[in-house]
């Protein structure tokens, strides 16, 4: 007997993560989607054992095997299409007389087959069936892993080739002869150099947006902030609309911009960006200054969950757990979402709680790194208090929330998750302040950033061409900032500034990094990450005649992508 004519259960398993990765390999991590196939995989093989076992009971060999192929592959088929016969069920119960009609027209079919004995001639044919749907299943396996080879190659050439990328691996340039200030003074109890902190909340709009569009008045944290020193500018903008080329801006205190003239204005390639996060120039300019680098996971965005050139990534966790597991990644919550393990979510703690979990337990991470013998730098991304709304006010997980349902429907429900969690993210940032300030000495440099604004005018999303309104723009682009900056850093960040420019400011001034700051040039894009469209100060789009260079001549990347790091 031929065993290989009964592996498609199998490759049809691994194919449909494979597909999906295939289709968007920017936001899927590939070793998450390579333990998905491996575990889809295991799992076919494991039904296919079983039904065989019980099969034999009854069948030849040859027979047994065939009906555990077929039994894993249906199977499959229930697990991934479960959700839509739900659906589908639901639909029959609302308008039963398509599918009693459907259903009389299958019937009708199968008893025309039987007395044509078509269906003994599908049996004789089987092992011909066994063979063309294994087949087709390498044909499907081998196309997905070619796309995805191709991008990891090509995702290669564009990291080997960006000009920004060379650019920004340069080492910072220093003024000579300026003064030590990130080294702390007797004073202070420690004279070593402070620790810096760059903490990412996801998607936390500037106060003016918070009060204007959803009614939430954040002006008690913002004081909050400033009783305790922290320096919480008038005017903080992000330079761009995404978390992928807002957090690669700041961590590399340069416009992403240079990548729009080197990568295609179609592309959803994230190679690029993922890269300049993960070997950002803040990173290698402070760990050759001595300091120990320690990186904090984010719950579920694919470009912050790893980092190769930090000395420590923080584990939130201790030892193996099932729903961790899950929903570790935006891949495999959507796997959850729409296959049969749906069914099964009651069975773990929720996708909302594991979140939950994961910003409380960052929060507190961030807190037991002050104290250490060599300094630290810390990244920390926290997804909130963006999407999904996973805490209420008090940071309880929210239990009653789907993750995969949640939308900005302009109502005053989703207003109000919001400033839960808007709340809750406060308190949990003041309670990590004060045990930074208790266990720090010397006082440390703490960065709060909010890598853009709220997007609830840009739901549902802009068409890739369309560009957004004012109100759009202004919700998207205005973010919060806050910055504690001892020893009188403070005056290094001015009232007006941008994110891009944040980290240019702090290491000016205490690292005698000589980083002028740049222009604060927001850059829409969405959908494609390269299709930038530049907007004004008043949040109005450039006309393309304006944005280009007023002598008319275009500069070559590699002398663009110089100027955005110096």
């Amino acid at each position: 007997m031929s065993v290989a004519r009964l592996f498609y259960p199998i490759l049809f398993a691994i194919f449909l993560p494979l597909a999906i990765l295939a289709q968007r390999p920017t936001y899927i991590r590939l070793g998450d989607a390579a333990v998905v196939c491996l575990i889809g995989a295991v799992a076919a093989a494991v039904m296919m054992a079983v039904v065989y076992g019980i099969a034999r009971l009854w069948l030849r060999p040859n027979r047994a095997a065939s009906v555990a192929a077929a039994g894993a592959f249906g199977a499959f088929g229930w697990f991934c299409g479960y959700r839509q016969l739900g659906v589908a069920g639901r639909l029959a119960g609302t308008h039963p007389a398509p599918v009693l009609v459907g259903g009389c027209a299958l019937v009708g079919v199968c008893a025309w087959a039987y007395r044509r004995g078509t269906l003994t001639h599908v049996r004789s044919r089987r092992r011909d069936i066994e063979r063309y749907l294994t087949v087709v299943g390498a044909v499907l396996v081998a196309w997905s892993a070619a796309q995805v080879a191709v991008h990891e190659v090509a995702s290669g050439r564009a990291v080997a080739r960006s000009e920004l990328v060379r650019a920004l691996a340069r080492p910072v340039p220093l003024r000579a002869g300026g003064a030590a200030r990130a080294v702390g003074s007797a004073a202070e109890g420690a004279e070593r150099k402070r620790d810096v902190y760059v903490i990412v909340l996801d998607e936390y709009a500037s106060s003016e947006v918070l009060r204007e569009r959803f009614g939430i008045d954040n002006r008690p944290f913002e004081d909050s902030l400033r009783a305790l020193g922290f320096r919480v500018p008038a005017s903080v903008r992000s330079n761009y609309a995404i978390t992928l080329l807002s957090v690669p801006s700041l961590l590399n205190f340069a416009h992403m911009r240079p990548l729009a003239d080197e990568m295609a204005a179609d592309s959803r390639m994230g190679a690029p960006l993922n890269y300049l996060i993960e070997h950002n120039r803040a990173a290698a300019f402070l760990k050759g200054q001595g300091y120990r680098y320690v990186f904090f996971p984010s719950a579920w965005f694919a470009a912050t969950r790893s980092s190769a050139e930090a000395d420590v990534v923080f584990d939130p966790y201790q030892g193996f757990d099932l729903a961790r597991s899950i929903y570790r990644s935006q891949f495999r919550t959507k796997l959850v979402s729409v296959t049969m393990l749906s069914a099964f979510r009651h069975v773990v703690p929720s996708a909302t709680a594991v979140y939950a979990e994961h910003a409380a337990r960052t929060f507190a991470g961030v807190s037991a790194m002050a104290g250490a013998a060599r300094p630290t730098f810390v990244f920390a991304h926290v997804l909130m208090p963006h999407r999904p709304w996973v805490v209420d006010a008090t940071c309880h997980p929210a239990l009653a929330r789907d993750v995969e349902s949640q939308g900005w429907d302009h109502s005053p429900a989703s207003h109000a998750m919001l400033r839960d969690q808007v709340q809750c993210v406060n308190g949990q940032t003041l309670k990590m302040v004060h045990a930074l300030f208790a266990r720090s000495h010397p006082q440390p440099i703490i960065i709060l950033q909010g890598d853009h604004g709220t997007e609830e005018s840009l739901d549902p999303p802009l068409s890739a061409s369309a560009v957004p309104t004012v109100e759009q723009a202004r919700e998207r682009f205005r973010a919060f900032g806050a910055y504690y900056l001892p020893d009188g850093g403070a005056v290094a960040i001015p009232e007006s500034t941008s994110v891009v420019n944040v980290l240019r400011h702090v290491f000016s001034y205490y690292f005698d990094a000589d980083l002028p700051p740049v222009p604060n040039t927001m850059f829409y894009s969405y959908q494609l990450p390269y299709a930038m469209t530049k907007l004004d100060d008043d949040f109005r789009v450039v006309p393309k005649e304006q944005a280009r260079p007023k002598d008319g001549r275009q500069s070559s990347p590699g002398v663009v992508a110089a100027a955005a790091a110096r």
